[in-house]
């Protein structure tokens, strides 16, 4: 299945656009869309400018629609920076950054662009192990007929085992499919949490966040949930045990902080619909009512 966007086909180096149209794959539209869409927030980041940037999707792919006001070979160089990332290695991503920012609002905006990334990055990777695994169905059924003409004896097939094999099968994928959704999930939940924390908070609680989500964008393909790295999960378990305890600094830190109360809440979710896919406990329920 072809999809005419260049940094996933590596056809064209660049891309000259005024009003452009990708076809795209059902499947990838919505991440596709995404990561465009993302654009305008880019430029007015890293460059200060304020763009009319907008993406519509429709039935053969995503449409991108422009003010005819914008600087079009300035906007092109801009758009292949950006399109630029998604051929770059993540730990790699340094964008062009021609504004006056302090240095917490740009690792944020990095953190973020790196997230954005990451999860295109995931959600093609999905879809081609979507595509691997439908192939590899066909190479069977095309072996049980080879042996089927071959064989003039009958074959037998167990049904039930067959049926336990199929829902298995289903089991497994609808697992890599949550799996492959939830951690960009755990991602943006840990750069909430980072831009909520108040002044106060503790230099180590800051750097065990940092730290975790270095490790979730080093996430290499999941194609079984012993794929999942758990580190940064039992970084993160860690982290609520220390937050329940009623006479600790972390805890009366969140409790004087409703936006950090609800990242981590937003946190900890996540975060217990991965462990129960990976082996790992769960955080009660009670402790999520900080």
């Amino acid at each position: 299945m072809r999809i005419l966007v260049f940094f996933i086909l590596e056809e064209s180096k660049s891309y000259n656009f005024s009003n452009l149209t990708f076809e795209v794959p059902k499947e990838l539209r919505t991440a596709i869309k995404q990561y465009l869409n993302y654009f305008p927030d880019y430029v007015e980041l890293s460059k200060g400018k304020s763009i009319q940037f907008e993406t519509r999707s429709h039935k053969d792919g995503v449409t991108i629609e422009m003010s005819n006001n914008e600087n079009i070979e300035e906007l092109n160089e801009y758009f292949n920076e950006y399109l630029g990332f998604v051929k770059t290695n993540i730990d790699s991503i340094s964008p062009q950054i021609e504004t006056v920012i302090d240095e917490p609002q740009k690792e944020l905006f990095i953190l973020e662009l790196k997230q954005q990334v990451n999860h295109l990055k995931q959600q093609v990777e999905f879809k081609n192990f979507q595509v691997k695994f439908l192939e590899e169905q066909v190479a069977d059924y095309h072996n049980l007929l080879k042996l089927e003409r071959t064989n003039p004896n009958p074959i037998l097939i167990n049904a039930l085992s067959n049926s336990h094999s199929n829902s298995s099968l289903d089991s497994n994928i609808e697992v890599m499919a949550n799996l492959r959704v939830e951690i960009p999930q755990l991602q943006k939940a840990i750069l909430s949490t980072l831009s909520n924390l108040p002044e106060n908070s503790p230099k180590l609680l800051q750097e065990e966040l940092k730290n975790i989500d270095n490790e979730l964008m080093e996430q290499g393909k999941i194609e079984s949930p012993s794929d999942v790295n758990q580190t940064p999960l039992k970084r993160i378990k860690r982290l609520f045990d220390h937050i329940s305890d009623e006479n600790s600094d972390l805890n009366i830190i969140v409790k004087g902080s409703k936006k950090l109360k609800d990242s981590l809440q937003d946190l900890g979710k996540t975060y217990n619909k991965i462990a129960q896919w990976t082996g790992m406990p769960n955080i009660p329920d009670l402790f999520l009512n900080i």
